[in-house]
C-alpha cells in the first residue's frame, strides 16, 4: 500500500531582535520626517504661491482677450483700455494686484491714490487713475513669503499690461535683457536658499521655475 507522508509547514514569526530592528528603523524615519516637515511645508507654500502668481497673470490676460466690462459699486462702467498685473519689487513686498488701465498708457499709473479700487470708480469724479480690480498677498500662503526682486527691469516696480483685443503685451520699466522677458523671484524669510521664479516673456507666456 502506498503511504503518503504529510508535511506540516510552520510559519516562523518575527523574533524579538527583528521587532526591535523594525521599531528602530521606524523611529529613524519618523524623526527624519518630523525634522524636515517645516522645510517641506515652506517649499510647498512657495511653490503654491508661485503658481498662484502665474494664475493671476493668465487671469489678467483673459481679461485683455475678452474685453469684459467691469462695473463699480455705483453701477458705473469702468472705462478700461487694458488690464495688467503690477509688482512692487522693493522692500520685500508681499502684495501684487490686477489693475484696469484707464488712461491707456499700457502701464499701471496713478495720480492721487495708489490704492484706488475699481469698485469705487465714479464717472462723475472724472479721474483717470488706473484702478485696482483685485489684490493678492503672498502671506496668505505663508507669512514668511515675499517678492525678493525683479530681473531685467530698470526700476523697483513693473507692470505687465494686456491691451485688447489681441491682446498686445507691454512690460513697463524694461531693462537690459528684457527682450527675452522679465523674472519675478519669490523667497521665504526662513530659508533664503530656496526660491521660485516666475518668468514672463514679451508675448505674455508665463512659466514657473
Amino acid at each position: 500500500m502506498l503511504k503518503i507522508s504529510r508535511f506540516i509547514f510552520q510559519e516562523k514569526g518575527l523574533g524579538l531582535v527583528e521587532i526591535i530592528i523594525v521599531i528602530f528603523i521606524m523611529m529613524i524615519l519618523s524623526g527624519i520626517l518630523i525634522f524636515n516637515f517645516p522645510l517641506v511645508q515652506r517649499n510647498f507654500a512657495l511653490s503654491r504661491a508661485s503658481y498662484k502668481v502665474a494664475e493671476v497673470f493668465r487671469k489678467a490676460q483673459d481679461l485683455g482677450l475678452s474685453g469684459v466690462v467691469i462695473t463699480s459699486k455705483y453701477g458705473d462702467r469702468v472705462p478700461a483700455k487694458g488690464y495688467g498685473v503690477y509688482f512692487n519689487c522693493d522692500n520685500n513686498s508681499t502684495e501684487y494686484f490686477i489693475y484696469a488701465d484707464i488712461d491707456g498708457d499700457q502701464a499701471f499709473s496713478f495720480l492721487n491714490n495708489e490704492n484706488y479700487f475699481c469698485n469705487n470708480y465714479n464717472k462723475d469724479d472724472e479721474r483717470e487713475d488706473d484702478c485696482i480690480i483685485e489684490n493678492f498677498d503672498l502671506t496668505k500662503e505663508n507669512q514668511d513669503l515675499y517678492i525678493s526682486g525683479c530681473n531685467n527691469i530698470n526700476s523697483f516696480y513693473t507692470s505687465i499690461n494686456f491691451e485688447p483685443p489681441n491682446p498686445n503685451v507691454n512690460i513697463s520699466n524694461k531693462g537690459e535683457g528684457s527682450e527675452i522677458g522679465i523674472i519675478i523671484s519669490l523667497k521665504s524669510d526662513d530659508d533664503q536658499e530656496q526660491s521660485r521664479i516666475i518668468w514672463v516673456n514679451t508675448k505674455g507666456l508665463v512659466k514657473v521655475e
